[in-house]
């Protein structure tokens, strides 16, 4: 019986979290400053995706216990890139109602 799917629930959680943490970010400034423009979108994606890479540094030159690892990076962006399209259907929706 193998593990396969326990091996990389991981980065299916790095991609959730981050998906939630852009969602976060892009309905809090939706909320406060009314429908973004994509820019506002590309830099709610942008700062989310390098809060990830920041953190795998941390963890990787100041964390004895915790390792750098390239695929968890690889998930947070993708977590962000759903964040931000679901935020961006749902301005969407908004605009056409």
């Amino acid at each position: 019986m193998g593990l396969g799917f326990f091996e990389h629930a991981d980065k299916l959680a790095h991609m959730m979290v981050y998906a939630v943490l852009t969602l976060i970010l892009g309905f809090e400034l939706f909320r406060r400053s009314g429908p973004l423009t994509r820019r506002q979108m590309l830099y709610i994606l942008l700062l989310s995706s390098w809060y990830g890479l920041c953190l795998e540094g941390v963890q990787g030159f100041f964390l004895s216990d915790r390792f750098f690892e390239f695929p968890d990076i690889i998930a947070n962006i993708i977590g962000s890139i759903v964040g931000i399209v679901i935020v961006y259907i749902f301005y969407r929706q908004k605009q056409h109602l």
